[in-house]
């Protein structure tokens, strides 16, 4: 947990303010959309002559404030912020923190760090010297960690919460180099097993599964009237409006 959002007890650095629209002050001048994507995002597009906001691609810079005429866009009062966990120091195996949740605020943020501190204390090894909590949730599974320290927090509305962490970040090159001749088991059905070569199972399997599942959940969305096309599926969330 990247303890350093709090000092004496209080939240000091926001990550972003929500961007609320009056459409009855804009002019359709374009100057919000040309300074999102100028600058930041691309959030912004116009439509029907107004402008339309992504709230995927939205991440609360206010340059969209800065930018209109007419105060269309205004910022709504408070904050929101962002909380990062997993982050390690270190020689042998540093690692850049990940979001866990963000657009959160400051009571949300409180709560959980407390809990966090709890869950520490509860799974910490107390036979070594020092233990990292970026270790320990590594070691707990992120899924376990997550449900423990989110029970009886009651979220904003705006909350978005990491369904994962990305477990690639945490791999060193070091990790993976001479591993396409190492022999890699896996499960198959319910009681047995299969065993491949690194490289065989990155192309062959391991690949194969993710477009499998990805494009028969698409197939499933579409189905029941998503309205999804090809440009989503290669482009996701930067995908056009």
């Amino acid at each position: 947990m990247d303890i350093w959002l709090l000092e004496n007890g209080k939240v000091l650095r926001p990550w972003l303010t929500v961007i609320e629209d009056d459409y009855s002050r804009c002019i359709g001048c374009e100057a919000c959309v040309k300074a999102c994507t100028q600058k930041v995002t691309g959030a912004l597009k116009m439509k029907d002559g107004k402008v339309v906001k992504d709230d995927r691609r939205c991440i609360g810079c206010g340059e969209c404030v800065l930018a209109c005429p007419t105060g269309a866009w205004t910022r709504r009062p408070g904050s929101l912020y962002r909380l990062l966990i997993m982050g390690r120091t270190g020689k042998k195996n540093p690692r850049l923190a990940m979001p866990f949740l963000d657009r959160v605020t400051e009571e949300v943020v409180l709560k959980v760090i407390k809990i966090t501190l709890d869950y520490v204390d509860k799974h910490i090894r107390r036979s070594l010297v020092k233990e990292h909590s970026g270790y320990i949730v590594d070691r707990t599974g992120y899924p376990v960690f997550r449900d423990a320290v989110l029970e009886g927090v009651q979220l904003n509305p705006e909350a978005r919460i990491a369904k994962t962490i990305a477990f690639i970040q945490s791999v060193t090159p070091a990790q993976l180099d001479g591993t396409e001749d190492k022999d890699i088991t896996f499960p198959v059905g319910r009681e047995g097993t299969r065993t491949m070569k690194g490289e065989a199972y990155l192309k062959h399997w391991a690949t194969a599964n993710v477009y499998f599942h990805v494009t028969t959940a698409y197939a499933i969305l579409r189905h029941n009237g998503v309205k999804l096309g090809k440009v989503d599926f290669l482009l996701g969330n930067q995908a056009p409006v």
